[in-house]
């Protein structure tokens, strides 16, 4: 997929031999459709692990991020380096233990 936004694309056709002057054109390239969000997120808790499975959309390139914060809070901390592109993953933080 290019990228969003105003793309500029010459065409030359060319033989052994010879070869056209460029032809030009312009493109605006429009940014994809929101995909719909991830929907009947489950999580298990494992030894030192939360394994989270989820049902999303099947967009080629779609990923994810994964956030997490603490009880009563709405500051959310991203957990994963990188984006997930499956719908499972298992994460391996410290969990703090119920009091």
């Amino acid at each position: 997929m290019p990228p969003v936004g105003r793309q500029h694309y010459a065409l030359v056709v060319s033989s052994d031999t010879e070869r056209t002057k460029p032809v030009f054109t312009t493109y605006e390239v429009p940014p994809p459709p929101v995909p719909e969000a991830a929907r009947n997120l489950s999580a298990q808790a494992l030894p030192a692990e939360i394994a989270l499975a989820w049902e999303g959309p099947q967009i080629p390139g779609l990923s994810y991020n994964v956030y997490r914060a603490p009880a009563g809070s709405s500051d959310f901390a991203k957990l994963n380096a990188e984006r997930q592109r499956v719908v499972q993953i298992e994460m391996r933080s410290e969990i703090p233990e119920e009091q």
